[in-house]
């Protein structure tokens, strides 16, 4: 199981070249079954969307990933 940190997906999908994108670009096509996102980091994925193609591109992404639940610790 791999949860990437929004920090990487802002990185892939700024397309940056910064090795962060590259690995994320990696999992996604060697190991995207093993890839899992949780609910704030999908948030964060769809509030990143400057448009509605943007948009739909990304919660098309989010929804192939499995989701995980996380509990938040204060």
């Amino acid at each position: 199981m791999i949860l990437t940190d929004t920090s990487a997906w802002i990185e892939y999908f700024r397309a940056t070249g910064s090795t962060a994108a590259g690995e994320v670009r990696r999992l996604l096509a060697t190991e995207s079954e093993r890839v899992v996102i949780c609910e704030p980091i999908a948030m964060e994925i769809r509030a990143g969307a400057l448009d509605e193609y943007c948009h739909a591109k990304r919660e098309r992404l989010v929804d192939g990933l499995r989701s995980e639940r996380y509990a938040v610790c204060g």
